[in-house]
């Protein structure tokens, strides 16, 4: 894709970055992204976290970032039992902290 294209233009030593793969929720019944998402089909250094965000129909519908993590979570642990602990906005968030938290230590 395009944005791995760039990635590695600008990015050659994949140092900063991650891959995040959204709308899994979206696939066609019976497809299986536990290769991508475990990093066997592009192999990403930091790792691909997959996310499923609100819908338009769930943010027209006033669903609550909390009931769209807590689904997120459901769809994750139905769908990725074994790497739903890497997958999911909260997992991003803290690995996107953490990923920052070592730049900031090695610029300091």
């Amino acid at each position: 894709s395009d944005s791995l294209k760039i990635a590695k233009e600008l990015d050659p030593a994949g140092d900063r970055t991650i891959g995040v793969i959204t709308k899994l929720d979206l696939m066609d019944r019976g497809t299986d992204a536990s290769d991508i998402l475990s990093g066997r089909v592009i192999p990403i250094k930091l790792g691909l976290i997959g996310v499923v965000n609100r819908s338009q129909y769930d943010i027209e519908r006033k669903k609550s970032i909390k009931d769209a993590l807590r689904s997120e979570n459901e769809f994750f642990s139905q769908n990725y039992p074994s790497i739903a602990h890497r997958c999911g906005t909260r997992f991003l968030s803290t690995t996107l902290n953490r990923v920052l938290m070592h730049h900031i230590r090695r610029c300091l």
